[in-house]
């Protein structure tokens, strides 16, 4: 399952990333990820607690997998049972565009967990993918900047 959204910053390129990478602040204006604890660096891990939309939230370590400032930054985790029951990759990308940048927040879920809860979890990331874009879009329109 992949889910995707986007939308434009009308900042330039390093100041969304200095906002998309600053953790510590992530309780003031992220309702997806509302807690962080940890570095955007390759193969670190983050500690985080996790509000998808409708679903109540709960702590979930990730692992960086990629990070090319001020472009670039992935992470993922698994089930505890395996990535073969459910495997979940997010994606924060952003082009240049005139005066500012596109921002796309993108969701990799894949595994047999799916079959069980395939809609309710589609609609929680499309929902909560969508939440986090427009938050940092509010974040930055507002003049609030790391």
């Amino acid at each position: 399952m992949k889910i995707a959204y986007e939308t434009d910053l009308n900042v330039p390129m390093q100041t969304a990333w200095n906002i998309l990478v600053d953790f510590p602040r992530y309780p003031e204006w992220n309702p997806v990820f509302t807690a962080v604890e940890g570095e955007a660096t390759l193969d670190s891990h983050l500690k985080t607690t996790v509000k998808f939309s409708g679903i109540p939230p709960r702590p979930i370590e990730f692992r960086v997998t990629a990070c090319t400032a001020p472009k670039y930054f992935s992470f993922e985790t698994h089930h505890r049972w395996g990535e073969w029951f459910l495997r979940e990759e997010w994606i924060f990308r952003m082009k240049e565009r005139g005066e500012g940048v596109q921002f796309i927040a993108e969701v990799y879920v894949t595994g047999l967990g799916l079959r069980f809860r395939r809609s309710k979890m589609e609609d929680a990331y499309q929902r909560s993918a969508a939440n986090l874009a427009l938050a940092l879009k509010e974040r930055i329109e507002t003049g609030i900047s790391a």
